[in-house]
């Protein structure tokens, strides 16, 4: 299953949002004492992370944390009747993005419906915190992807994206609601809106709000493509969380994709 690698940035962004409020705050207070940051749960309702659907997020798992998930999406690439197909992404996190730099690995094993294991490629992410603000925090991040590509994937160029994201905490009537603002670019980020699905360098950017205590929703996008999603965390299983959302909402590059993604983190 070929797509495009803001996706597989995606799903790592999505399992790096497994870690939660309090684990984000806790990491942050360990090495600077008495700062508040704006993801700290204040009284009022505790809200979870502002995942952001669709595009990259330079906010990073915990080092010494790892990931597994599975994904289904269809159509197959985005293409009208091409069926649904899927795909298994395995990582691990070391490294602490606070105090020095945050260094993510992953492996991503493409085709759990036809040719199961038959391609895959390898993906590569850094994070690190550039300020901390008393109800804000700045994390920028580098991602490389389609590395070392196998079957299929060998075929596709490798990619890479630089981005920045920006947490900040707004007041409301029962506590303070947690969003997540992200801007980045890279070489095979932009679809082109001839049909063809062809990739180009460009600008992406995203929007994420934590909602309630285990759900956040987002819209992302590109200068061709629209994206809109969530993400759910299941209390009953530490570390679990679900994610649903439309890949080119609006249908304008034709590729319109309905994706599914259950995570699991430890």
């Amino acid at each position: 299953m070929r797509k495009s690698p803001l996706i597989y940035f995606a799903t790592t962004a999505v399992l790096a949002s497994l870690t939660s409020t309090a684990a984000i705050a806790d990491e942050v207070n360990s090495v600077v004492l008495d700062v508040p940051p704006a993801i700290a749960p204040a009284d009022g309702q505790r809200r979870t992370f502002p995942d952001i659907f669709g595009v990259a997020s330079a906010f990073a798992a915990p080092g010494g944390s790892g990931y597994a998930a599975l994904t289904y999406v269809s159509p197959r690439g985005g293409v009208s009747g091409a069926g649904a197909d899927g795909d298994i992404a395995l990582g691990y996190t070391i490294g602490n993005p606070i105090e020095n730099l945050s260094v993510s690995a992953g492996v991503n094993i493409n085709g759990l419906i036809d040719n199961f294991g038959d391609s895959g490629n390898l993906n590569l992410s850094l994070s690190r915190m550039v300020n901390i603000g008393e109800r804000s925090l700045t994390f920028v991040g580098a991602s490389a992807g389609n590395l070392a590509g196998w079957g299929d994937a060998s075929d596709s160029e490798e990619s890479f994206a630089g981005y920045v994201s920006h947490v900040v905490a707004f007041d409301s009537t029962n506590g303070e609601i947690p969003v997540q603002f992200t801007l980045g670019y890279g070489n095979q980020t932009t679809l082109s809106d001839d049909g063809r699905g062809t990739l180009g360098d460009g600008v992406f950017y995203g929007v994420g709000v934590g909602v309630t205590e285990t759900l956040s929703l987002s819209l992302s996008g590109t200068e061709t493509q629209f994206n809109v999603g969530g993400t759910v965390s299941v209390p009953a299983v530490d570390g679990l969380a679900v994610s649903a959302g439309v890949y080119d909402a609006t249908d304008n590059a034709s590729r319109r994709q309905y994706a599914l993604t259950v995570a699991f983190s430890f």
